[in-house]
């Protein structure tokens, strides 16, 4: 079953992760498959999944103190994780990349939101701003901004 899935901002590919901790890469308009992946630290799913402006990254997250960072061209083998470090069991439910790839905002449990580097592979801020969950993230405006949004249950 597909738990979540995202169309790259031109359309060509679209990406469906399932409940089997696979993810499979199809194209945006035939949809024929064109690569399937094994995810990590995806627990019993993957949560959500976001791709960069130029479509050659995609950020994944699950029940896991990690986003992993994905390239998507079939011959790249970059798959890495990028390590939030906090102090407290994580469920990242949402994450969304800037359009150059530079900077990554994810939504955790216990009200929290992450801000990372993602050229370094390094958490720049955690910020507390709601009692419960955050399920959902977004850059505001261009997606290059340093401006964001974030919402709860």
């Amino acid at each position: 079953r597909v738990f979540c899935a995202h169309f790259t901002r031109d359309g060509g590919r679209l990406l469906c992760a399932t409940q089997d901790r696979r993810m499979h890469v199809y194209d945006g308009e035939s949809l024929r498959r064109l690569r399937t992946i094994w995810t990590r630290d995806g627990g019993w799913a993957v949560l959500d999944l976001a791709t960069s402006g130029d479509g050659r990254l995609c950020a994944y997250s699950s029940w896991s103190d990690r986003v992993q960072l994905l390239g998507l061209p079939s011959q790249c083998r970059l798959h890495e994780p990028l390590p939030l470090h906090t102090q407290f069991h994580v469920g990242i439910f949402s994450v969304r990349l800037d359009t150059p790839a530079s900077c990554l905002i994810a939504g955790l449990n216990h009200g929290r939101v992450a801000v990372c580097d993602v050229e370094r592979r390094l958490r720049l801020a955690l910020f507390r701003g709601h009692v419960d969950d955050v399920n959902a993230v977004a850059w505001l405006e261009d997606d290059a901004s340093q401006v964001f949004a974030s919402g709860s249950d």
